[in-house]
């Protein structure tokens, strides 16, 4: 793969628009409750809708993805057409708009804008990656790369835009200083990198059988999918740990602002503890996962948090330290987790395409990104709802109430989220052996014109 380096770095910074995914996630409950004014629960509610609609889109976009017949391809296209009007919409996600009682109507239609167009960029840019490569490990290095850059996506979203905003503050409002620097920080890095991303994997998507295979109606193949082991392995399993990561990463902001006590700008900088964490966690993980499997050192990298978070809680939460504790070990989960659960998913375009006739990781990956959508919402939701329970007051002194419901949204209930993600991952059973299988009989068939129903059927069996 070394001639692929540049190309495979190249659709790498793609994860860049991922910018935009973090931005909402850490701030915008954030953004509309203290700089907009909108009440929590009401923020927590747009945020959580706005999610759950893209996510919702999500398969059918995977679906036009995998019978897209372009002439430049099944991916890159849409690529192209939505990777500006995403960040355009991000930008008017984080400027502050007072419509008095339909402010928050209108936050909701532009949240419903930006989430289903990100998506529209996302599903077959993840996609694409599996067509990058046929390699087992070299598909977890394009991943490993991915999740670098998605980790500086993190601190840009996370830490640079609001240490921009506080540096444009004292001459600027604070709603135009926000503004601000979301463009500087998220909206035109997002937006370049996903152009770059388009640009340097022309001509590379590469095929397995394709149209020499007669595929199966959609339909059919949507609930053959569905009935997949490792498919609905990997989609339970994203659902409880997303769930978790939602948690984790939405009440962050909190945790440092209201529970240990720091200024916003030192607290959004536990933002560079989790990046660098996982940047640091990127390389090993893609040894492990050569070494012990995918999904074991998915399982490493839970245990790592798990541990963590339950001795964070009976010692409490005090100062700095504590906080860069848990985030560091959330980080090295997330790299661990996020470079082999999307390779897994590649893993399983060979699976289609003998038991389907056709590569459908497109559709895979948008059922994936329906349940991360899920989880995202109901992460959002209950963040809202929790806080609202607790009486809530950005103005106000936290009480204890408000910060146990805080402290217990980073420890002990997403740690119970990843504890029954770790059961849906015990039936995955695509491991380095059935792949190296299921890639010889495809190229003992590769060069054939076209498989019969029979044929079909006796691949299945």
């Amino acid at each position: 793969m070394r001639r692929n380096n540049g190309m495979a770095w190249g659709y790498g910074l793609g994860s860049m628009m991922r910018v935009g995914e973090n931005l909402f996630a850490f701030y915008f409950i954030y953004y509309l409750s203290t700089v907009v004014g909108v009440d929590p629960a009401t923020a927590g509610a747009i945020s959580g809708t706005a999610l759950l609609a893209g996510a919702l889109c999500s398969p059918v976009l995977g679906h036009l993805s995998d019978r897209s017949r372009s002439r430049y391809g099944r991916r890159r296209p849409f690529m192209i057409v939505t990777a500006l009007p995403a960040m355009g919409l991000l930008v008017l996600l984080f400027t502050s708009v007072d419509l008095g009682e339909a402010t928050g109507a209108y936050y909701l239609v532009v949240a419903l804008l930006f989430s289903v167009t990100y998506y529209a960029f996302l599903v077959p840019y993840d996609a694409l990656g599996a067509n990058l490569t046929t390699d087992y490990n070299q598909r977890t290095t394009v991943r490993s790369i991915c999740t670098a850059i998605l980790y500086i996506s993190v601190l840009v979203g996370g830490t640079l835009v609001v240490q921009v905003q506080a540096m444009l503050e004292p001459a600027l409002t604070t709603p135009i200083a926000w503004t601000a620097a979301v463009i500087l920080c998220c909206a035109l890095p997002g937006g370049g990198f996903g152009i770059l991303a388009w640009r340097m994997t022309r001509g590379r998507e590469t095929g397995l059988l394709g149209s020499q295979v007669q595929s199966a109606g959609s339909i059919r193949s949507a609930v053959v999918i569905l009935k997949l082991r490792p498919v609905w392995s990997v989609l339970v399993w994203g659902l409880a740990y997303f769930f978790g990561n939602a948690l984790i990463g939405g009440t962050l902001i909190y945790l440092g602002v209201y529970v240990l006590k720091l200024p916003e700008h030192v607290a959004s900088t536990l933002f560079i503890v989790s990046t660098a964490s996982t940047l640091v966690a990127v390389i090993p993980g893609n040894y492990l996962a050569k070494k012990l499997g995918k999904r074991a050192t998915i399982m490493l990298g839970m245990s790592v948090f798990a541990v963590t978070s339950i001795i964070m809680y009976f010692l409490r939460f005090d100062g700095y330290v504590a906080g860069a504790t848990i985030t560091a070990a959330f980080g090295i989960c997330n790299a661990f987790a996020l470079s082999c659960s999307y390779a897994m998913i590649y893993d399983l375009r060979e699976v289609t395409e003998i038991r389907l006739g056709h590569d459908k990781t497109a559709v895979i990956l948008g059922w994936f990104s329906l349940v991360i959508g899920l989880a995202g919402a109901l992460g959002a939701t209950t963040i809202g709802t929790v806080l609202h329970a607790v009486a809530f007051d950005p103005s106000a002194t936290p009480s204890a109430d408000v910060i146990g419901a805080i402290v217990s949204m980073q420890t002990w209930v997403p740690c119970s989220a990843l504890a029954l993600s770790a059961v849906a991952l015990l039936f995955w059973n695509v491991d380095a052996l059935t792949h190296a299988k299921l890639a010889d009989e495809i190229q003992r068939i590769k060069n054939t014109a076209v498989l019969t129903e029979p044929e079909i059927e006796s691949l299945n069996r």
